[in-house]
């Protein structure tokens, strides 16, 4: 679910209000949650019999959440014909966006209800489901980052419109899904998640931390070391390596076979491309710490 306080946002697809009738009822388990994003996946209509076998779910509890879906008009049902009366579902779209109105009573407590599908506990539950405790970690990629920032207007734009350009991109990520066999293996390899929390006066948060761990580290500092090549020559970019890795002057210089003179100025050259003022700073930018 994207919470949306502003309804008009440039979206793919209209935002729901929060007070539909039926849509908290229908937000009702993590369960009716992955019934409907496995349908949205399918890319063709499914029987609730075919839906509860690949949901692995009981079908009177799929027809349920069908029939809840489809009264706040996400689903809809495909009557069968007289060769085949069998009734089959399908999505009325592909993201489901709802907005409610920021300190308003009524809003706040019908969104109470329905982050709790979404919730920590939720998370837990889906972790403990798809995922042994025993491979946590396992390939796992961790980036959690927690800052503290003073943003104004046009800054908070600024800042929703990137937010918008990442859900666009894990948007077209999950819909590599579609069209795809509905016994065919639909897993997800990753979650994301973000957090804005605007501050009561007074108050700060922890300080800025950074906690980065399994490959990703691999990539950024891969990532990191492709922009510095750019930015440096063959030479420099040799010598900046060293650097960062914690070598002295003189094991590079004899490592390059140059005087420590030279790798002097080498320093100062890669430190005025890239912006650094310390080798804390050189391993930093160079993805080496």
């Amino acid at each position: 679910m994207d919470e949306q306080n502003d309804p008009k946002q440039q979206n793919a697809e209209p935002s729901i209000d929060i007070r539909t009738p039926g849509l908290v009822e229908a937000f009702e388990s993590v369960g009716a949650m992955q019934a409907w994003e496995l349908l949205r996946r399918n890319g063709t209509p499914l029987t609730a019999a075919e839906l509860a076998r690949i949901s692995r779910m009981p079908e009177r509890t799929v027809l349920r959440a069908l029939d809840r879906f489809e009264a706040v008009s996400l689903v809809r049902r495909h009557p069968g014909r007289k060769a085949n009366p069998v009734v089959r579902w399908s999505v009325t779209r592909q993201t489901i966006q709802v907005h409610h109105r920021q300190l308003d009573p009524i809003d706040e407590a019908l969104f109470a209800k329905m982050v709790i599908v979404f919730g920590t506990e939720s998370e837990n539950e889906i972790m403990r489901s798809v995922k042994d405790p025993q491979t946590f970690g396992v390939g796992d990629n961790h980036w959690q980052s927690i800052n503290a920032a003073s943003l104004d207007g046009n800054e908070m734009r600024e800042l929703w419109k990137m937010f918008l350009d990442i859900e666009r991109f894990l948007h077209r990520c999950k819909n590599k899904f579609k069209n795809v066999p509905a016994d065919a293996n639909q897993d997800c390899n990753y979650y994301l998640g973000v957090r804005l929390m605007p501050l009561n006066p007074g108050v700060l948060p922890m300080p800025t931390v950074n906690f980065l761990g399994g490959p990703v580290v691999e990539m950024l500092a891969d990532s990191m070391d492709d922009e510095a090549s750019k930015l440096l020559t063959a030479r420099e970019l040799s010598v900046a390596r060293a650097l960062a890795a914690g070598k002295g002057s003189r094991a590079v210089a004899e490592e390059h076979g140059i005087s420590t003179h030279t790798v002097v100025e080498f320093t100062r050259r890669i430190y005025r491309k890239l912006g650094v003022k310390s080798r804390a700073e050189l391993a930093a930018r160079m993805g080496r710490r």
